[in-house]
């Protein structure tokens, strides 16, 4: 006995907005951001993740049930197979949103980033990683511009009129690119993630040094 699903039911949303830390924790591993990258491709039972993963299937059904209960996959078919009812699992959605109250809720130890802003950091890492094992980023320093990883490690001391000016040119160009985001997007068109941080750092004092030294 198979039950019958109709092909819209099949397709994962476009999007999905994630609004509770518990979720972010659950998308913030790296075998779970795996599975869910697979069924979002095409739905699978268990058994077939398994073999692609490499994994027995006993060490996949925690983290496939997990999954389930927090609305990230779900199932969309099941079938009797020996007795035994098997379960085609789907992505809930393509493209996961998170909601800026999972991050201002969540509450920090003293002195430490808030759970959720840790999590953010760690599951951008995931990403990483997934794209350049799916052959997607490519770190080589001449690669093309659409598989080019940007990213800079820097620090720059600046006045507080400097910053001002600074971040009100970025702040013109992330309304460009979420504008782009809100924008359909045409069928060759990929995706890409925006990861940016600024924040204060205390300078070394051997810095503060050599700076009052060229003040006088």
């Amino acid at each position: 006995m198979t039950e019958q699903i109709r092909l819209k039911d099949l397709e994962p949303a476009k999007e999905l907005t994630v609004t509770r830390l518990e979720t972010l924790k659950v998308i913030s591993d790296a075998l779970r951001s795996r599975i869910l990258d697979l069924l979002r491709a095409e739905a699978q039972t268990v058994k077939q993740l398994s073999a692609t993963l490499h994994m027995p299937p006993k060490k996949l059904y925690y983290h496939v049930n997990l999954m389930e209960q927090h609305g990230l996959i779900r199932v969309v078919s099941t079938r009797i197979v020996s007795g035994i009812i098997e379960k085609q699992y789907r992505a809930t959605a393509y493209l996961f949103w998170f909601d800026k109250e999972v991050f201002a809720s969540s509450t920090p130890e003293k002195n430490s980033l808030p759970p959720g802003i840790a999590l953010l950091f760690e599951n951008t890492k995931i990403q990483l990683e997934q794209s350049v094992e799916d052959h997607l980023l490519d770190l080589a320093e001449d690669a093309p511009i659409q598989r080019r990883l940007f990213s800079a490690w820097s620090m720059a001391r600046m006045t507080p009129e400097q910053l001002a000016v600074f971040d009100q040119r970025m702040t013109a160009l992330l309304e460009e690119f979420f504008e782009v985001e809100q924008t359909p997007a045409p069928v060759n068109a990929q995706a890409y993630r925006l990861f940016l941080t600024l924040f204060p750092v205390r300078r070394h004092p051997e810095v503060q040094s050599h700076d009052n030294e060229v003040q006088e």
